[in-house]
């Protein structure tokens, strides 16, 4: 017989919140930073092209996206652990966060907007653009 998923009313937002700040700090945003900083050279070569989708990607570009996605990963444990609480009771914060349980009949819930940035840090497309924006800005060249 299949278990039903426990079902927990949020008493208050803290732990997003919390993640919220801790994503916004100094410290997250320089991790970030040096991240990009230390692999946009690897994304030079790509400064003249007209889109994303006219250029054949190196296996390098996916291997960054990668390791970006394990340093995103391992930040996120670092918060879990400091603040008590571990990646699966976060993650199900979010998840009825970004499904709106709680929430008002068709109504978003006030920090969906935050789920939704967490989601769009596994996308490539975002990821290489950014990064292209990175090696533009590293090398003293405007956007076309």
């Amino acid at each position: 017989m299949k278990k039903a998923r426990e079902v927990t009313v949020w008493e208050n937002n803290g732990l997003i919140e919390e993640l919220i700040a801790y994503c916004e700090s100094e410290n997250f945003q320089a991790m970030i930073e040096i991240f990009k900083l230390d692999n946009a050279h690897l994304f030079e070569e790509y400064l003249d092209a007209k889109s994303i989708h006219n250029v054949t990607h190196k296996i390098e570009s996916t291997e960054i996206f990668e390791n970006y996605k394990l340093l995103l990963d391992q930040l996120l444990h670092d918060f879990c652990r400091n603040h008590a609480t571990n990646t699966r009771d976060l993650f199900m914060e979010c998840l009825d966060i970004y499904e709106g349980r709680f929430c008002p009949l068709f109504q978003d819930h006030e920090h969906k907007w935050f789920i939704d940035t967490m989601l769009a840090w596994n996308e490539y497309e975002l990821f290489f653009d950014e990064m292209i924006d990175v090696a533009r800005k590293s090398c003293g060249r405007s956007k076309k």
